[in-house]
C-alpha cells in the first residue's frame, strides 16, 4: 500500500535538493500534510507527487499548486500514464 511505501521507497536526492530549493521542501511538506498517503520527489527534483485515497484532498492540493502557477494534475491510479 502507499502507506507502506514510505518505509522503503526513498529518493536519495530529496534532502540535498530540498535544501537548495525551498519550494521543493514546501511542496513535499504540503502534500504530506494535506492527506497524501505517499509523497515522492521525482529524480533530481523536477516534480513531486502525492498519492491520495480521497479525491477531494487531491483536488485541493492541485488547486494549491495551480495558485502558485505550477503545473498540476489529478487522476486515478493507472490513468495518468
Amino acid at each position: 500500500t502507499p502507506v507502506e511505501w514510505n518505509q522503503w521507497l526513498k529518493n536519495d536526492f530529496e534532502e540535498g535538493v530540498s535544501a537548495l530549493h525551498p519550494e521543493i521542501h514546501e511542496t513535499i511538506a504540503y502534500l504530506r500534510n494535506s492527506g497524501a498517503e505517499y509523497v515522492q520527489m521525482t529524480g533530481t527534483g523536477s516534480a513531486a507527487y502525492g498519492i491520495y485515497q480521497k479525491e477531494e484532498s487531491a483536488a485541493k492540493s492541485r488547486l494549491w499548486a495551480l495558485e502558485k502557477d505550477w503545473s498540476a494534475e489529478t487522476c486515478s491510479m493507472g490513468t495518468c500514464l
